[in-house]
């Protein structure tokens, strides 16, 4: 059996007492674990021979991990590895108690599990602290709806997570999930040092009195950083026409959405959006710096536009595919591309 471990932090390798969340990437049919299942597991580490009390030895790898439930008690006798009950019983008790939780880090990898699986639902332990946190969660938009649900005397949050539909089939809201603040590295923060996600468009969850960055720098409060999300700023301005107009170099796809009058509403690039050097002109960069534009501005309430298109770049008709997906109604789509007609007419030859 294979399990590939899925941490809530950049780090690869888990040691002795880690609680790992995993989802199973290999199974022997017909057993007690499915493949793709997410499950809780403790890693443990013992030697590569265990003598047994009849004289038997027995070899198996090195690296050990033990199933557990929400509780944190031994889910049966399943391991990712050749014994079973020797290993449970020599080191289970000891070393589940030296794996600190981390309930801010669950609550990411829970919600980062389903999204990456396309599970509409997912359901999370109550407390205290996921309470406050969902809270904000469903506040700026991350999520669709929150219920309590209850079995068998325990509470948990059972959050829906939001999706968007186009002609292909449903597809995840552009999102990014970090974990700031570690249990080995608290990082703190007042109003004035709050960290900018995205030059604005993202949110800071302060862990103090749960409350977002934007409140934080408001109320003038200090906290410990919990969680880093990116959002959709939505300007307030609203329009429902405007001109869209695409820029299309070999470098570089430059969009900007203007109202009637040529005020920029909204700007963007392929480089603004992460692209760097050759990718910048590809056309799968013009295609979401495209998609990226049209969603900040259908906030706003914009259903017809314009398209005016310049430049021979090679992310022009991407960025035109992704308006036209987005289900704005497009008056008129003009190319002003400058064409070369060499130039005005050259002067007679002098006469001699």
């Amino acid at each position: 059996m294979c399990i590939r471990i899925l941490g809530a932090s950049n780090r690869r390798y888990a040691y002795i007492g880690d609680i790992v969340v995993a989802v199973i990437k290999e199974a022997v049919p017909n057993t007690t674990l499915e493949r793709s299942e997410v499950i809780r597991a403790v890693i443990v580490r013992t030697c590569k021979e265990l003598k047994r009390s009849n004289g038997i030895i027995i070899q198996y790898d090195d690296n050990a991990a033990v199933v557990i439930d929400k509780e944190g008690n031994p889910k049966g006798t399943r391991i990712f590895c050749a014994i079973a009950r020797e290993l449970r019983q020599l080191n289970f008790t000891k070393i589940v108690s030296l794996a600190p939780e981390d309930t801010i880090a669950d609550i990411i990898t829970y919600i980062r599990n389903a999204d990456m699986n396309r599970k509409g639902m997912v359901q999370i332990p109550f407390t205290n602290i996921t309470e406050n946190t969902v809270k904000i969660l469903l506040r700026e938009g991350f999520v669709e709806n929150v219920r309590k649900h209850r079995e068998s005397d325990k509470y948990y949050l059972v959050l829906t997570l939001r999706y968007r539909r186009n002609r292909k089939g449903s597809y995840k809201t552009f999102l990014n999930l970090k974990r700031i603040s570690t249990p080995g590295l608290r990082i703190y923060s007042n109003y004035q040092q709050i960290p900018r996600i995205l030059g604005g468009m993202g949110i800071v969850i302060l862990s103090t009195s749960r409350v977002s960055s934007r409140k934080g720098q408001i109320g003038r409060g200090k906290g410990q950083i919990a969680t880093g999300r990116r959002v959709h700023k939505t300007p307030k301005r609203k329009i429902q026409t405007g001109v869209i107009h695409i820029q299309a170099s070999f470098n570089n796809t430059m969009v900007t959405i203007t109202d009637l009058q040529g005020l920029v509403i909204v700007s963007g690039s392929a480089g603004y959006y992460g692209f760097k050097g050759k990718r910048r002109g590809t056309p799968f960069a013009a295609h979401m710096a495209a998609r990226n534009a049209i969603r900040r501005v259908a906030d706003q309430g914009m259903q017809r536009a314009e398209v005016m298109i310049k430049g021979p770049g090679l992310g022009r008709d991407a960025a035109l595919r992704a308006i036209r997906r987005s289900g704005i109604l497009l008056n008129s789509i003009r190319d002003i591309t400058p064409m070369p007609h060499n130039g005005c007419r050259s002067p007679k030859k002098r006469r001699v």
